[in-house]
């Protein structure tokens, strides 16, 4: 997916002097690494945020579904942590829009 240009894309966080960048509109970088979440997100990037949650959580349970699947004892194992990945990501975008 292209980035956006233009005036929203330039847009300043809350708690950043930084443009918001990756996700639009969604996370701020933080000088320590980390990232906090922007006051107010409008219709469109909120519809962008749920569906990368609706994905995150779609590749959890595939990797979860070929792990169950999988004979080779390696192979599922790497599933299984793709699946804790997907799952983790899912489960900090979920706590991200809870605020």
């Amino acid at each position: 997916m292209a980035v956006p240009r233009g005036p929203a894309s330039q847009r300043l966080t809350a708690t950043s002097n930084l443009p918001a960048r990756a996700a639009p509109g969604i996370l701020a970088p933080e000088p320590e690494g980390g990232y906090e979440m922007m006051a107010t997100l409008n219709q469109t990037e909120l519809q962008s945020v749920r569906h990368l949650l609706g994905q995150e959580l779609l590749g959890a349970a595939k990797a979860q579904q070929f792990a169950q699947q999988c004979q080779d004892q390696e192979l599922k194992n790497q599933l299984q942590q793709i699946a804790q990945h997907h799952q983790s990501r899912a489960q900090k975008i979920f706590q991200l829009l809870q605020g």
